[in-house]
């Protein structure tokens, strides 16, 4: 089945319509999801959840934090600043078609993450600012994408992994499993834990919505869309013929992830090859089946804040698909041996196509006056160090790709020495209308360089 990218988020006129009230409960979620989607909003359901202030009221602005494992290899990092006629560096040239919408920053540094062993603190302090606990407890302060959803009053957050959780740990440091699995992080609650299943992911976004029974659910003898389509009918009988269309055109949607999501994980379980590691097979589909997820989520309004993890903290995964059989964490300490460094910039960079690729789906989507979806989205690429060889945590980059209008677009920004990676969170708080003074350990206040004049 094609998939439609044409926007449903207004009807042809571009008019907001109103429908009668008809009972929520079930109901609710599909009321929220044809509000953002370009049906009327059903009367008394309500939106998926409130607006948050500052310039996301207006924007229906939306995070994306897409974390890629084990660094970058510097070299093929390095970008001279300017803006408009700067040039991408070599591994991010998979983002020449958004480099007008992409904002370029070289030169964090992340020194709370360097109080943990490597690849622990690195991960679990990312988003935190914060060194990870040690002791018998996990814990590593609150993560930014955390914040700001319960400031700006985002109810639902959707945390996705493409790699199971580390289990590789020393007996004297248990914690290190959860620390590399996790970015982001509710304080003394612990780590959010991350879904590595598409189909799992579906089901939380739209199963519990709808009021399904979740063992009857799990059977898989009908779909999700099955029940959203089931909710849809007593829909259609209030609206015209334009707005039916375009209700089934948003259920055929989904359909049509669901059944990808759910082709990969038949894929997964039954056609593994003899002798294969089940958490290296399928490394391309899954990521594929997982930005399917991100793009619905956002599409329909399902969620506006998405963490991506493309691999745990220390992922050694083999990536065959590339030519690569040699494990990333591996080949991330070249040592400047030719062959690794080769190995790790052919893995880097089509990391960074994948994150292209999603972003480019989300720009073409329409999200209403004139934005795209990716123009409503701070979708950030970022990694917890930078290059992977030493784990170095004093020259870190971070990229973003969209929140067009809001920061300098077509922009790159070789930052002062010592520029705390927490600046970056607070600059992007404020953005949600989070007006932060201080965040993490040494976060001190936005960036000017993201000021937009």
């Amino acid at each position: 089945m094609t998939r439609s990218r044409k926007t449903i988020c207004r009807n042809r006129a571009g008019r907001t319509m109103s429908f009668p009230r008809i009972t929520t409960g079930r109901r609710l979620f599909l009321g929220g999801l044809l509000s953002a989607s370009g049906l009327p909003l059903i009367a008394g359901a309500g939106p998926v959840y409130a607006q948050g202030a500052g310039q996301a009221a207006s924007r229906r602005l939306r995070l994306l934090v897409h974390f890629v494992p084990n660094g970058f290899y510097m070299d093929g990092m390095a970008a001279a600043p300017g803006v408009g006629g700067w040039e991408l560096p070599p591994l991010l040239s998979a983002m020449q078609p958004l480099k007008h919408k992409v904002t370029y920053l070289q030169g964090f540094q992340n020194a709370p993450a360097g109080d943990r062993s490597t690849h622990s603190g690195q991960t679990a302090g990312l988003l935190t600012g914060v060194s990870p606990a040690s002791g018998d407890v996990l814990r590593a302060g609150v993560s930014i994408d955390r914040l700001i959803a319960a400031r700006a009053g985002l109810t639902t957050t959707l945390h996705l992994a493409t790699e199971p959780p580390y289990t590789f740990c020393t007996p004297d440091d248990l914690l290190s499993c959860g620390y590399r699995s996790s970015i982001s992080w509710a304080g003394s609650a612990g780590p959010v834990p991350n879904i590595s299943s598409p189909d799992q992911a579906l089901r939380t976004l739209f199963g519990g919505a709808t009021g399904a029974d979740p063992a009857e659910l799990a059977s898989r003898t009908r779909l999700v869309t099955d029940y959203l389509r089931d909710e849809a009918e007593t829909l259609r009988a209030q609206i015209g013929g334009e707005d039916r269309e375009r209700l089934s055109e948003f259920i055929d949607a989904t359909r049509s992830v669901e059944v990808s999501a759910s082709e990969y994980e038949r894929l997964s379980a039954c056609d593994i090859p003899p002798g294969v590691d089940p958490i290296q097979f399928g490394v391309e589909a899954l990521s594929d089946a997982m930005a399917d997820v991100v793009e619905l989520a956002f599409r329909c309004d399902a969620t506006r804040v998405v963490t991506l993890m493309e691999g745990h903290g220390a992922s050694d995964r083999v990536f065959g698909n590339l030519g690569v059989p040699e494990p990333f964490h591996y080949v991330s300490h070249h040592d400047n041996d030719p062959y690794n460094v080769a190995a790790y910039e052919t893995i880097v960079h089509w990391e960074v196509s994948r994150f292209s690729r999603l972003c480019q789906r989300l720009d073409a989507i329409d999200d209403g006056n004139g934005f795209s979806v990716l123009d409503n989205t701070v979708a950030l690429l970022v990694s917890g160090m930078g290059d992977g060889n030493d784990h170095d945590v004093s020259d870190m980059p971070a990229l973003i790709c969209g929140a067009t209008g809001l920061i300098p677009n077509d922009a790159c920004f070789s930052l002062p020495d010592g520029t705390p990676l927490a600046n970056l969170h607070i600059s992007i708080a404020g953005l949600f209308g989070v007006e932060l003074d201080s965040f993490g350990r040494d976060g001190s206040g936005p960036l000017q360089e993201l000021q937009v004049l």
